[in-house]
């Protein structure tokens, strides 16, 4: 049986490295342009991303287009395609700034946003 011990760990290893090797992104060269909003000048800063659960990733940042700080997300799938609004959808818009976004999974395909306001 310790025999048996070496060649299962080898057989597990080598399925490990075939998955790991078969599991890439397949986006372009160069990445995908996520928001490329203009504006008043628009300033996209202090980006945040997880994982979609599915292969791709949600991003959120906060936004100067509209005169003020407000929060924007988007969702790009495992090949690299723009899931979501051109530029991002609005998550918050309130008069004032909203700064500093910080996001996380939330189940599969969910995501929990916080920022400050």
């Amino acid at each position: 049986m310790s025999r048996m011990k070496p060649v299962v760990l080898v057989l597990i290893l080598c399925a490990l490295i075939a998955v790991a090797t078969s599991i890439r992104a397949y986006w372009v060269q160069d990445g995908v342009a996520v928001c490329t909003a203009t504006g008043y000048p628009a300033y996209q800063e202090y980006p945040t991303i997880t994982s979609d659960g599915a292969g791709g990733a949600v991003i959120a940042w906060q936004d100067y287009r509209s005169g003020d700080y407000d929060i924007y997300v988007q969702c790009v799938d495992a090949a690299g395609n723009i899931n979501w609004t051109t530029d991002g959808i609005a998550v918050c818009t309130a008069t004032g700034n909203q700064e500093n976004p910080d996001i996380s999974p939330y189940g599969i395909g969910g995501v929990i946003m916080v920022w400050e306001d």
